[in-house]
């Protein structure tokens, strides 16, 4: 199920000039683009006074996912699709190789801790955020870099670490204390 999903969306890939190019730049870009979208928001619209917390939440979340997701990496060893299968169109050389693993993906796991620790601090963003990052899962598998149960383990990922990391700061109380930064 998951290959035949790949290749149905992959089918379309090297056959549109517009549409490799839209699917690069979201499948490849879009992830560099969100933190100077969620910084620009924060301090030109938003005007918060509390983002220190913020960041630092987002920052021990993406430590944690990364350590996951590594972990994750090197336990299943799933290799990219499209060196697994020679007609899946390998749209996408960046930041891949054969050493590197499919499951799970970095790019989504990145892309939903900024959208999960916005949303809940600023639901609207937030969720507009959740769509990108459900564009960026989507690019990757259209480039051939991705199957979707790679795209929904970044998802997963992301998810745990950011309970995980919001269930400690919650329960600490000296993370009060960086609300007055």
């Amino acid at each position: 199920m998951d290959y035949f999903i790949l290749r149905e969306i992959n089918k379309f890939a090297g056959k549109n000039l517009f549409l490799d190019i839209s699917g690069l730049i979201v499948a490849d870009y879009l992830i560099f683009f969100l933190p100077v979208v969620i910084f620009a928001v924060y301090f030109l619209f938003k005007k918060r006074k509390n983002v220190f917390p913020l960041f630092v939440k987002i920052i021990l979340t993406l430590i944690l996912a990364f350590l996951l997701n590594y972990f994750l990496s090197q336990l299943v060893a799933r290799p990219r699709p499209f060196f697994r299968y020679q007609d899946i169109y390998q749209l996408s050389k960046f930041f891949t190789s054969q050493t590197d693993y499919a499951f799970p993906s970095y790019h989504v796991m990145i892309a939903f801790v900024l959208s999960f620790v916005i949303l809940f601090d600023w639901r609207k963003f937030g969720v507009v955020l959740i769509i990108f990052s459900f564009l960026i899962g989507l690019g990757r598998v259209f480039c051939g870099i991705h199957y979707l149960s790679d795209v929904f383990g970044g998802i997963i990922v992301a998810l745990v670490s950011f309970l995980i990391v919001n269930f400690f700061i919650n329960k600490n109380k000296k993370w009060k204390l960086l609300n007055n930064f």
